[in-house]
């Protein structure tokens, strides 16, 4: 039930009840809820935009990008670096990231993004996602000299993740980011929802490392009560191996300026894409294909996107109807997972990778019956 100020509704048998502060848009526009097999943190909240866990029109997200891009001042100290926190805000953060550089004209942005993945280079920060069943996290240091230059000077950083619950993962991450980045005088957080109490966010700015605004299309509380028995999952560490092999360094993980997708790669896919189509981006590797999808869908194909994911969730409670369950393209031998997504709900299906070809799990593809493209 939702009476614009307040939502209740049942979930796994228990009760979840949001209030509302603020909000830009409905609730069920922006998320969704579901439950997870992590008794730290059992309640998981799914976007609706963001194009993780759910399918989304390209052209939708991108109103959402902009939505949340434009609350974030144009006149920032230079020069500026933009975070996405993987892995769910990957996308999220290089689609903020592109729509605060084409409304500023601005040209001293540079976009990075953390990764769960080891590599044998440079790292800039490590911190840990507390509540998180994969809790370690690096941002690596940019391959590009100019670029590296840009991150050591940056004056403002902008952390992009997909919700804020309490603020410690981002407060860890800020006081961490100091030691690399010693110019930083401003601190953007940018949330598509904010679920701090009051609490929590009396609490935040005083302790982050520097003057911090936090700017999000929605803002309330949560609390979750009862709901199914849950174990605690082990931690997702994969086989600790360097994954430079498996990791591409030019969309993002090391440092980006501006994504340009290959011509002859766009041409291939708008040939495969038949009907209804879902562009399916795997793991981290996650606005390369986004921007994929939204050119197809500019052309006038009838497209959606998602991505593939690390995170269990119960199957049958709120937003998650069904689940594909697969081996990583990583290679940890890990489960991931495809979630509101079964064989033969598409005409057509582009599965996107910055893996090595073979990598993708072929029992996926096959009961996918779809194409996988490596950018």
């Amino acid at each position: 039930m939702i009476d614009g100020k307040n939502y209740t509704r049942e979930l796994g048998g228990g009760v979840l009840n949001a209030s509302l502060r603020s909000s830009d848009f409905p609730v069920d526009a922006l998320c969704d809820f579901a439950l997870r097999n992590n008794p730290n943190r059992k309640l998981l909240v799914v976007s609706r935009v963001a194009g993780r866990h759910l399918p989304v029109r390209p052209s939708q997200a991108v109103a959402a990008f902009d939505a949340l891009a434009n609350k974030i001042p144009a006149d920032l100290p230079g020069p500026v670096v933009v975070i996405g926190l993987a892995e769910s805000a990957i996308g999220l953060g290089h689609g903020v990231y592109e729509s605060y550089q084409l409304r500023t004209g601005r040209t001293d942005l540079l976009f990075i993004h953390s990764s769960r993945h080891k590599l044998d280079c440079p790292v800039l920060v490590y911190f840990e996602e507390e509540h998180s069943h994969a809790t370690q996290e690096y941002l690596y240091a940019p391959v590009n000299a100019d670029d590296q230059e840009l991150l050591r000077n940056a004056a403002t950083v902008i952390i992009v993740d997909d919700e804020l619950t309490t603020g410690r993962t981002i407060r860890n991450l800020a006081h961490t980011l100091m030691r690399s980045m010693p110019n930083i005088r401003n601190i953007i957080v940018a949330n598509l929802t904010d679920w701090r109490s009051m609490e929590w966010v009396e609490q935040f700015e005083p302790s982050m490392p520097a003057p911090t605004k936090v700017v999000s299309l929605l803002e309330g509380e949560l609390s979750f009560r009862g709901g199914p028995e849950v174990v605690k999952m082990p931690k997702l560490l994969g086989n600790n191996q360097f994954k430079d092999d498996y990791c591409s360094a030019h969309f993002g993980r090391r440092g980006l300026r501006q994504l340009t997708l290959k011509s002859k790669l766009v041409e291939d896919c708008a040939r495969a894409a038949r009907g209804r189509t879902l562009v399916l981006a795997t793991e981290e590797f996650a606005y390369p294909p986004f921007a994929l999808a939204l050119t197809l869908e500019q052309q006038g194909h009838d497209v959606v996107f998602q991505s593939t994911s690390r995170t269990p969730v119960i199957v049958g409670h709120g937003a998650m109807r069904c689940a594909m369950t697969f081996t990583d393209n990583y290679g940890d031998s890990i489960n991931n997972f495809s979630y509101n997504v079964a064989p033969g709900m598409y005409d057509s299906v582009i599965i996107c990778h910055e893996t090595p070809e073979g990598t993708v799990d072929e029992s996926l593809v096959r009961a996918l019956g779809a194409r996988t493209v490596r950018f």
